[in-house]
């Protein structure tokens, strides 16, 4: 892809029995997912050192390969570092941003375009957290990608971009469907989410051209749902 792998965050067997993903910081904070998470946050936190990140595009090249479940963690342990987080629910297809945190999505991002919610009012506290917040989607448009390019999502951004140390933006995968690209205008920089075993290097290829015939540059890749077989863990007892 072009880009380095910033993150391995290994497959959690225990999880998939859920009814939603686990913000693994606060549930299992010792457990090897929640470390993982924390060394993608000094990652970030590395390169903001050499460049302006204040907001982040998370997406992946195709579906189910776990995007809203890392932004969902990677907000939560930066919010516990103390940073005031905006997660921005922008997969206005699928939304599912809101179910991690058991908030409904029904006011959000485009209840803030059509007028009828301001800004402000449209945010949501994560309960349990001093320094997260949430955007849901709102009413799923017809005519998501065209609602997304206007004027009134550029002055959102901007505004968000304002209030909050870190801004990070759910978007539906990259290949599907050009939301991604229209969304990473936004964007200081994009995290592309890949599944260990599960995506195609194709796909990868294909998604990082997209990002780079846009002139929009991969902070990093996060490789999720590695095992052991596939390479996570060296075996020095540190798991």
């Amino acid at each position: 892809a072009g880009a380095p792998a910033i993150a391995m965050v290994p497959m959690a067997n225990s999880w998939q029995k859920r009814n939603r993903a686990v913000i693994a910081s606060s549930a299992e904070p010792t457990s090897p997912a929640a470390e993982a998470y924390r060394s993608m946050r000094t990652s970030l936190q590395f390169a903001r050192q050499a460049r302006e990140l204040r907001t982040l595009l998370v997406t992946s090249p195709a579906a189910a390969e776990g995007k809203t479940s890392t932004l969902a963690n990677l907000g939560a342990v930066f919010a516990q570092a103390g940073e005031r987080v905006a997660l921005v629910s922008c997969d206005l297809r699928r939304p599912r941003l809101g179910q991690l945190f058991g908030i409904e999505e029904q006011s959000g991002l485009t209840t803030v375009l059509l007028g009828q919610q301001t800004l402000e009012q449209a945010l949501q506290q994560v309960p349990g957290y001093d320094c997260l917040w949430v955007l849901g989607s709102g009413a799923v448009p017809p005519n998501p990608a065209e609602l997304l390019d206007g004027p009134g999502a550029r002055a959102i951004f901007s505004a968000l971009r304002e209030n909050f140390d870190l801004v990070l933006v759910d978007s539906p995968p990259v290949l599907p469907v050009t939301d991604a690209m229209v969304l990473s205008k936004y964007a200081d920089g994009t995290l592309l989410v890949v599944a260990a075993g599960q995506t195609k290097r194709t796909e990868l290829q294909r998604a990082a051209e997209r990002f780079a015939q846009a002139k929009s540059p991969l902070v990093g890749i996060v490789l999720n749902e590695v095992t052991k077989q596939s390479g996570y863990g060296s075996g020095d007892g540190y798991g």
